[in-house]
């Protein structure tokens, strides 16, 4: 098994709106301590503008910095910065889910739309157009859950088809959706 230079559990903090004080933490259970700033630590510069989330795929940590447009990658190995995806202008991103199949999906809060992004070319490849305020995203069974937000003011679930990258439905489910988790199996 690969031995990883970021072990423990890594902490995400959000920061202030428009601050620029996202950080990352790593708590060390054994030791119960944890490490601030370990992103800076790591990198040298500064995480950015409000922090969302955090997804692992294939060894990789991608962050997820919704203010600051942008998806930071690091090397779970060797805590090496990749990549910065620098995401559309106003786009917003919350969340990437990264399929198998070289795909990444991120949703964009404020283009209501998802992105469908290229792994491997790291390039956009389109936008699936969705409700309003995408947020959570769940890949389950060849399809794309997209929890559209609108802030309080939407109540739908998109489904989109893969890799066709289509809707096939509209959800309507309680107000505000914005996360998924899977549950049993399929």
């Amino acid at each position: 098994p690969a031995t990883f230079r970021i072990k423990g559990v890594v902490v995400l903090n959000e920061g202030n709106f428009q601050r620029g004080n996202a950080s990352l933490s790593l708590f060390d259970p054994d030791s119960a301590t944890a490490k601030n700033d370990y992103f800076r630590e790591l990198t040298g510069r500064d995480l950015g503008d409000t922090g969302n989330s955090l997804t692992i795929h294939n060894g990789l940590l991608y962050i997820v910095v919704n203010g600051s447009n942008k998806i930071e990658v690091l090397n779970l190995n060797t805590g090496a910065l990749v990549r910065t995806i620098g995401c559309p202008a106003g786009s917003s991103p919350r969340h990437i889910v990264l399929g198998n199949s070289g795909w990444g999906y991120i949703s964009n809060l404020y283009a209501n739309s998802v992105s469908v992004y290229d792994i491997v070319s790291n390039i956009f490849v389109r936008d699936i157009p969705v409700g309003k305020n995408p947020d959570g995203l769940l890949l389950y069974n060849n399809r794309l859950l997209v929890a559209n937000s609108g802030f309080g003011a939407d109540n739908t679930v998109s489904v989109i088809a893969l890799p066709q990258d289509t809707a096939l439905a509209t959800l309507q489910v309680g107000d505000y959706p914005s996360l998924f988790a899977k549950v049993g199996t399929a």
